[in-house]
């Protein structure tokens, strides 16, 4: 009698797959956040009335820098993507969304740039004018599929999206969607105050992420905002 032969790899995807189908679905959304962070530090070379960095590489999809001192008049920077580099663009610097003043988390915090999205890249370049900042180093937050554990890439690939009307009106999402594993805990129990005005603040950075990245975004600006920069929690009270 002829024996028949099994492919094991297809064997092993079958038994997964029945696995991963008896498995209760997640409830959370499928487009999970997830993120690592690194930091390097760089130096700056004199050029002119400009400061500019060497090239850093890393992986990432989020990247800021920060530093001791005084802080530049101007900072420009520019990334790099399937070989190809940005054009120079300019960093905020300003702080009107930072710790309130004369407060603990004031005194401890770092100076540094606001945080930019930029997509799936692998390194990137600074340019300033100005201030005397020293011990500058870049924050790199990748927030792409291989930082997910490996369980939780194979419920992406078997899992399926269902179809549903959208919403009367908008959708609250809690913490737990854009941080599901906690990574981004706040250093402090948040206080609570009388709200007489509120304001809506955009994030700075280039408006290159699909709506699946939202959430790895939204994570990755916390990573970058308590541990960076060393604040209680990320800067914003809402994001739209």
């Amino acid at each position: 009698m002829r024996k028949r032969r099994i492919n094991k790899g297809l064997a092993a995807a079958a038994i997964t797959g029945l696995i991963l189908a008896l498995l209760p679905a997640p409830a959370i959304p499928r487009s999970e956040a997830w993120a690592s962070v690194t930091e390097q530090p760089v130096a700056f070379k004199t050029k002119g009335d400009i400061r500019e960095s060497q090239i850093v590489e890393g992986p990432f999809t989020l990247v800021g820098i920060a530093w001791d001192g005084d802080g530049p008049s101007e900072l420009y920077v520019r990334t790099r993507s399937t070989g190809r580099w940005s054009p120079w663009r300019a960093l905020e610097t300003e702080d009107d969304h930072g710790p309130d003043v004369d407060t603990r988390e004031q005194a401890q915090e770092r100076h540094g740039s606001q945080p930019v999205w930029a997509g799936k890249s692998d390194a990137v370049q600074f340019r300033m004018r100005g201030g005397n900042p020293h011990r500058a180093a870049v924050t790199f937050v990748d927030t792409t599929d291989r930082t997910k554990p490996l369980f939780r890439r194979l419920r992406d690939a078997f899992a399926q999206t269902p179809a549903g009307a959208a919403p009367a009106q908008p959708g609250i999402h809690p913490r737990s969607d854009w941080d599901p594993a906690g990574a981004c805990a706040p250093r402090e129990p948040a206080s609570y105050v009388q709200v007489t005005t509120a304001f809506i603040h955009h994030t700075a950075g280039w408006n290159t992420y699909t709506q699946a990245e939202v959430p790895s975004y939204i994570l990755g600006i916390c990573l970058y905002h308590r541990n960076t920069r060393e604040w209680n929690d990320i800067a914003y009270n809402f994001l739209v």
